[in-house]
């Protein structure tokens, strides 16, 4: 047996074990720690051939096989590589063809992929969408206010391949380490080229002559509040808070690596109706909410494979309580931005239409970023005033 034909063996072994239950990365670091006898090599050709069983398991209907897990690898390789020349040289022969044309060889239908096209919003293109869950999206940087020059000055010196964008963003190839290379979260931070946008229309909505009250009320990582803080210019007074102090440890440390002073920090469940130790004086509140995190698929595959429909409606609910119990602690004239990393629906327009704070809130737009064209992640914005 060929060491090809064992990584698609121990592909299979791994896929059967795992309950999609948590993120796969940390199940293949658990299998790998246990089994030391693969190198670096090894674990890497057996990851990419699981994600990119993720990616079109829907396309077989989720029956894993020797013969399926090659045809995965088959339509999601670019190009003839080494896997296929030796599990499967009939593919590999055909390997560089369109993706259209690979399906038709394979007498499969691109709908396949992402059978959940029923619930996307009708502005999004089903068929562009699941195509781009076929590859991994790049890595994006943004460089803070600055520092672009510097970025770009320290990427070249470590001769890293990397694409400048509009609003100083760099793209890299996806798992380019930078921890030795720039200064993370001073010099630029980690973070999508779309989700880069989303506050994007604050600056002409927020008068920037004073320091203004923010909350940024699922803070998670933070991402959110460092982007709020650069383009207000630091004019800023900033809350956080998300529902586990373990979150917002991290979520701190990474604004003390930021330079990002936090005037109040506390974990709560916003779903929960109870008085939070704020006041309702802030200018500008941030809801990045909790979804099913549709529109960044390509990148965690392993949820287009698990996912469940109904979740849809458990997510809707959810995001509906928090939006109301943040919009409670926004001054008159107030700005709310409501902003999720889903395509559907019932999580995004129908969501806003049926809030009851919409009645106290002024409307004043909502777009849809998408990245399946970009090679990036799609995400949902909206704005909201308080009358």
């Amino acid at each position: 047996m060929s060491r090809f034909h064992s990584y698609i063996n121990t592909s299979i072994q791994l896929l059967t074990d795992y309950s999609g239950k948590q993120p796969f990365q940390f199940h293949l670091k658990t299998y790998f720690g246990a089994n030391k006898k693969y190198g670096s090599k090894d674990r890497k050709q057996i990851a990419s051939i699981c994600y990119q069983w993720f990616r079109v398991s829907h396309v077989f209907d989720g029956t894993m096989s020797p013969d399926h897990l090659a045809k995965a690898v088959f339509l999601c390789s670019p190009a003839s590589n080494a896997i296929l020349a030796d599990i499967a040289p009939e593919l590999n022969e055909r390997a560089a063809y369109p993706i259209v044309k690979k399906m038709e060889s394979l007498g499969k239908s691109n709908d396949k992929i992402f059978p959940f096209s029923d619930l996307l919003s009708k502005k999004i293109d089903a068929q562009a969408l699941a195509l781009s869950y076929l590859q991994q999206p790049d890595l994006f940087l943004r460089a803070r206010p600055g520092k672009a020059s510097e970025v770009n000055r320290k990427l070249k010196a470590a001769e890293i391949k990397f694409e400048e964008k509009p609003g100083d963003s760099f793209a890299l190839p996806n798992g380019t380490k930078l921890e030795d290379i720039i200064k993370l979260n001073k010099d630029a931070v980690i973070q999508d080229m779309n989700s880069q946008k989303v506050l994007d229309q604050l600056p002409g909505l927020i008068s920037a002559d004073k320091s203004i009250q923010v909350w940024d009320c699922c803070a998670a990582s933070g991402g959110k509040s460092i982007l709020v803080f650069d383009k207000l210019k630091g004019k800023i007074k900033l809350t956080v808070s998300d529902i586990r102090k373990s979150i917002l440890f991290n979520c701190l440390e990474r604004l003390q690596q930021a330079g990002i002073p936090v005037q109040q920090q506390f974990a709560a469940d916003l779903t929960a109706a109870t008085p939070l130790p704020i006041s309702a004086d802030f200018d500008l509140v941030i809801c990045d909410a909790p979804c099913s995190g549709s529109g960044t698929w390509s990148r965690n595959p392993e949820q287009l494979c698990y996912f469940d429909p109904g979740t849809v409606a458990a997510f809707s609910a959810l995001q509906k309580s928090i939006v109301e119990n943040a919009a409670q602690y926004l001054k008159p004239g107030g700005i709310l931005v409501y902003i999720t990393c889903s395509l559907f629906e019932k999580e995004n327009e129908a969501l806003l239409e049926s809030i009851d704070v919409v009645a106290k809130m002024e409307f004043i737009s909502s777009e849809y970023l998408t990245g399946y064209a970009e090679n990036s992640d799609s995400m949902f914005v909206s704005y909201f005033r308080k009358k």
